[in-house]
Order: structure tokens, then C-alpha cells, then sequence
């Protein structure tokens, strides 16, 4: 991953520029990081990603979940058998 700089507040043309290259943007506030700016592509990115590791983590939780419980699976055409769908 490419280092970030912080930017001064004032300097946007600088902290679009960081932007436009695929770059986020730290924002210091009494000499630490307070905010990061990103691209709304990137921030999209970032967002499905953690949303896909939540589904993959709610996944496997209700598997562990169903193998706990002792249930037995029941086979896809089993199903649509039963319910006539096939």
C-alpha cells in the first residue's frame, strides 16, 4: 500500500491530486490523523470488501451454527421432489 502524507486543510488542489491518483488523504488535528479522504471509487471498493468479509463471516457462524445443532442437510433435489418443483 502507498504511504499517505497529511494534508494541511488548506491545500485541496494538493489533497485532489493525491485523490485523483488513488491515494487517501490524512487530515492532522493537534499533530495526529484525524480524518482520511477517499475517493468515492475507493471508499465503494473498501465498503463491498467489508461487506463481503461480514456475509463470509455471517456464513460461516450459521454453519458452525447448523453443525452444533445436529440437524441433518437435506439434499437440493430432495427439496425440489418434495415441493414439486422438479
Amino acid at each position: 500500500m502507498a504511504r499517505a502524507s497529511s494534508q494541511e486543510p488548506a491545500d485541496l488542489s494538493g489533497a485532489l491530486k493525491r485523490l485523483a491518483r488513488g491515494r487517501p488523504v490524512f487530515i492532522r488535528r493537534k499533530g495526529r490523523n484525524a480524518y482520511v479522504l477517499l475517493s468515492a471509487a475507493r471508499y465503494r471498493r473498501m465498503l463491498e470488501r467489508l461487506e463481503d468479509l461480514e456475509d463470509a463471516a455471517d456464513a460461516d457462524r450459521a454453519i458452525r451454527e447448523f453443525e452444533a445443532s445436529g440437524e441433518k442437510a437435506v439434499a437440493w433435489e430432495q427439496v425440489k421432489h418434495e415441493l414439486g418443483l422438479g
